[in-house]
């Protein structure tokens, strides 16, 4: 891995971009109505603003292999950062002993637009638009039934005096096919708050925003069954593609335990140290810098805590107003 620093500008990005599809790619098919170079545009006026904890910018300090591989990924993805479907984050790979940072990396989180828009993209029976979530309530009628593995939602009513928070008792989620069938994933409240305990702030902001968390943590489940069993039909136009080039969830994979569904598995912050004798081995878990990623300003605990659970990045008070 080179560590060495080149400091990045939106042409030289756009540049890795059209390298990697004439050159490294092989085969990539990008998604329909997808500009690239907006993306990448977008990618670099975020990363512009986005600086490590003692106020350096991450263009200038993170290596260029590590802005490369999120150059490749968002593009592998179809993801748009202006869109709110993904964003970069300046991670620091530390010393496990001595804690001292050894380099900073730049790395793609996918958010849950981001994840809903790649089941979209990447499975074509899947009609766009029509994953949606509802919530269960104590005294609604609730009817499902397994066909052929899939759990399929037969029947749901529900009365208007049932909707209040304390009510809940489950989740689902529904996707619809272009043949007209339908797949649902089920989850009871045991299930959605074990998953928000997995949370940096264990479900406490989830509980303020019940109804819409229950959705969100449900709809991801069922959107990261879809990505995890789809085939690559719908990127690859050749099939010896080179599997060396793709750096989609690696590290998600690696680090996040499978049965943390929520929105923080899909948006979460991998938090840990880098063997630094290993580097180039095993994956870096790093820690993210508690400094809002659009203007650098420093965040209390509490704050950070909210934002990453709330909106899956670090923003201040002030910008978490424009996420609303």
């Amino acid at each position: 891995m080179s560590n060495q620093v080149t400091i990045y500008d939106n042409k030289a990005m756009v540049e890795v971009a059209d390298n990697y599809l004439t050159a490294e790619a092989k085969g990539i098919s990008l998604p329909k109505n997808y500009d690239y170079k907006a993306a990448v545009s977008a990618l670099y006026l975020q990363c512009v603003s986005l600086k490590t904890a003692d106020g350096q910018a991450a263009l200038e300090v993170c290596t260029p292999d590590s802005i490369k591989r999120t150059i490749q990924e968002m593009l592998t993805k179809g993801l748009n950062p202006s869109k709110k479907q993904c964003y970069p984050i300046c991670y620091a790979v530390r010393d496990k002993d001595t804690k001292q940072v050894l380099y900073y990396e730049l790395q793609l989180q996918s958010s849950y637009f981001g994840n809903k828009k790649q089941v979209y993209t990447n499975n074509p029976d899947v009609v766009p638009g029509s994953i949606n979530a509802q919530c269960i309530y104590k005294g609604d009628v609730f009817e499902y039934k397994i066909i052929e593995g899939r759990k399929v939602v037969t029947k749901h009513e529900q009365k208007f005096e049932n909707i209040i928070d304390s009510n809940i008792i489950g989740a689902y989620a529904t996707v619809k096919f272009k043949d007209g069938s339908t797949m649902s994933d089920i989850m009871t409240i045991v299930e959605i708050k074990k998953s928000w305990a997995m949370s940096r702030s264990g479900g406490e902001v989830h509980g303020r925003f019940t109804h819409e968390m229950c959705c969100k943590t449900v709809e991801s489940r069922l959107a990261k069954h879809l990505n995890n069993s789809t085939d690559d039909a719908a990127n690859l136009e050749a099939a010896d593609r080179q599997s060396e080039t793709i750096y989609a969830d690696e590290i998600d994979d690696a680090d996040i335990p499978e049965t943390t569904y929520s929105d923080v598995d899909e948006d979460g912050v991998i938090v840990g140290e880098a063997e630094p004798e290993a580097i180039e081995e095993e994956p870096a878990k790093t820690e993210v810098e508690k400094k809002c990623c659009v203007c650098g300003k420093a965040l209390t605990d509490k704050v950070f805590k909210f934002s990453m659970d709330t909106y899956g990045k670090p923003l201040c008070m002030a910008h978490q107003k424009d996420e609303v």
